[in-house]
């Protein structure tokens, strides 16, 4: 279901996971042709936030079913795993 996890990002612009593909893109009301994939493929998202305009987060499950954080400082059009230590 492609709406399953979606994290405004402001009053314009939010990242949707897209479960069916395993990705998640970066949508904007200011521009309907504005539509990106994020670099995140095989990620099947449970979870997007944002705690700002920029930073977010998102939580899902690997292609491989391991589950991993995902962190944002750029409005969702770059992320990078964050390392959790135990």
């Amino acid at each position: 279901d492609p709406g399953k996890g979606i994290g405004a990002i402001d009053d314009h612009n939010a990242v949707v996971a897209d479960t069916a593909r395993g990705r998640l893109l970066h949508v904007s009301t200011n521009a309907p042709e504005s539509v990106s994939v994020t670099p995140i493929s095989g990620f099947f998202a449970s979870f997007v936030e944002f705690t700002n305009p920029t930073t977010g987060f998102a939580i899902g499950s690997k292609q491989d079913g391991t589950t991993q954080l995902w962190r944002t400082t750029d409005g969702g059009f770059h992320w990078s795993a964050v390392n959790v230590a135990p």
